[in-house]
């Protein structure tokens, strides 16, 4: 309870049960306008995303597989600390969950239905979630372009912590992010299902063509990461078998998604994406192109360079 003298604190604080009515409904109906009713394609047979190793692929691979076609990921292997790492890092995160609760709720939020709330915050505490031994190895292009440092200053701002138990959802029936970065969304704890609908018409690598809204399915469990490209409708929903549910989400810098697609699949695009493949048309007064195109082939012309280089050190070698 709150005590009497703090008056302006008693009424700032919601209680706890309208906090957990705001946080657990996550449904709107106004979602998307022109879209079905359950979400696009939702009992259509879904396609599993593919998953990798953070180790199987080199950063260069990985951008021209994934990234470069807006395509998801899951990776698995992000621990490499022999947990120790791991472990410092998620009980800050659980400490960050429950000061978060007692700002939201005051200070004897020690009830059950506090700690059953599902609930988005922003991550500050001092300690690093992603540093050279957490970053996934395939998102670390520092060796290959050092004028780019690929840790955890190339991300926008600090992460946002998703938590919440079992059998709770998040942006049900389906939710789109507006804004023109890929995110990486960790899983320290709990097991999240999520489905991801493609926005346009895409290609993988190899040719196959992916039709817009095909619905993706995976689920991704702890020491995990899901890759999303901008622009994926989707939702998630915490599964039982694994308690409670901590990710901590990221939008990144490096390298820009979607340059190996045709821009024209983003002409009059309603949610406002064909400014994020085309640019702002102020470039040359930024230090970084706007647009995904113009991003894609200053990205690709580092990597030339890179690439021209480690050949002729390479011959060096070779003649000694």
């Amino acid at each position: 309870m709150l005590s009497e003298g703090h008056p302006d604190e008693a009424e700032r604080m919601e209680s706890i049960e309208d906090a957990m009515r705001r946080c657990q409904d996550t449904e709107d109906d106004n979602w998307i306008a022109g879209m079905p009713e359950n979400g696009p394609n939702l009992n259509a047979e879904p396609r599993e995303i593919f998953r990798l190793n953070v180790s199987d692929l080199t950063p260069r691979e990985f951008y021209e597989r994934f990234i470069s076609r807006g395509l998801p990921v899951v990776l698995e292997g992000l621990d490499r600390t022999d947990g120790v790492g791991w472990t410092t890092r998620f009980e800050a995160l659980l400490k960050a969950r429950r000061e978060d609760l007692i700002q939201r709720l005051g200070p004897n939020c020690d009830e059950k239905p506090c700690h059953d709330m599902a609930i988005e915050t922003t991550y500050r505490p001092p300690m690093p979630l992603l540093d050279p031994f957490m970053l996934p190895q395939v998102m670390n292009f520092s060796k290959a372009l050092p004028k780019f440092d690929s840790g955890s200053g190339r991300f926008w701002g600090p992460p946002h912590m998703f938590s919440g138990l079992e059998g709770q959802t998040f942006a049900d029936p389906v939710h789109l992010d507006f804004g023109c970065s890929p995110s990486l969304s960790v899983q320290w704890s709990g097991i999240k299902r999520w489905n991801l609908w493609s926005p346009v018409d895409l290609e993988t690598e190899e040719g196959e063509e992916i039709k817009a809204l095909t619905l993706f399915e995976t689920t991704v469990y702890p020491r995990q990461a899901l890759v999303k490209p901008p622009a994926w409708f989707h939702n998630t929903t915490i599964l039982d078998g694994g308690g409670l549910s901590i990710a901590t989400a990221y939008s990144w810098l490096q390298p820009p998604p979607y340059g190996r697609i045709d821009p024209r699949v983003w002409k009059n695009n309603p949610f406002g994406f064909e400014t994020c493949a085309m640019g702002l048309g102020d470039d040359e007064y930024r230090e970084y192109p706007t647009g995904w195109l113009s991003h894609a082939k200053m990205w690709d012309d580092l990597m030339v360079k890179h690439d021209a280089k480690e050949k002729e050190v390479s011959r060096a070698k070779s003649e000694l």
